[in-house]
């Protein structure tokens, strides 16, 4: 597997996460197992079709695969860790001491500027965060997302 296409694969499923109504769907997927359309239709309440063209876009990307099962196709979340992603995103944005427990973390110079200054745990990237207040210092040993 050539590097560019591992991209174009990551690429794809960040578009497809990359709206409302389909996160909230792999969100009820992960919580609550398979659904049928009918079902995730009456827990997203948008019309049939609309909940299918949204699965289509994340079937296509990976994130949700289906089966047939008699007149219904049942769909479910292809990798589990998909949600814990999100998950890990909203730890990013809403819990600073969580970031700061991430090797590497370190506090700036500004009141609640809290940078990562080598690779994340998966190896990739950097990440940086700023708030508007102070955030205590790194504790060693705890995880960078909880689920």
């Amino acid at each position: 597997m050539k590097y560019g296409d591992s991209i174009h694969r990551q690429v794809a499923v960040f578009k497809a996460l990359a709206h409302e109504t389909r996160l909230r769907l792999v969100e009820i997927l992960a919580r609550e197992g398979e659904k049928c359309v009918c079902e995730l239709v009456d827990r997203v309440g948008f019309d049939q079709s609309t909940i299918s063209k949204h699965l289509s876009v994340l079937k296509a990307a990976g994130v949700v695969g289906s089966r047939k099962e008699r007149l219904n196709v049942i769909y479910g979340l292809r990798t589990p860790c998909v949600y814990q992603f999100i998950k890990c995103v909203d730890q990013m944005n809403g819990d600073k001491e969580c970031v700061l427990a991430c090797p590497g973390a370190q506090q700036g110079g500004e009141a609640g500027d809290v940078s990562i200054s080598g690779p994340l745990p998966d190896g990739q990237g950097r990440a940086h965060l700023v708030g508007d207040e102070s955030v205590p210092g790194n504790e060693q040993g705890k995880s960078c997302c909880k689920g």
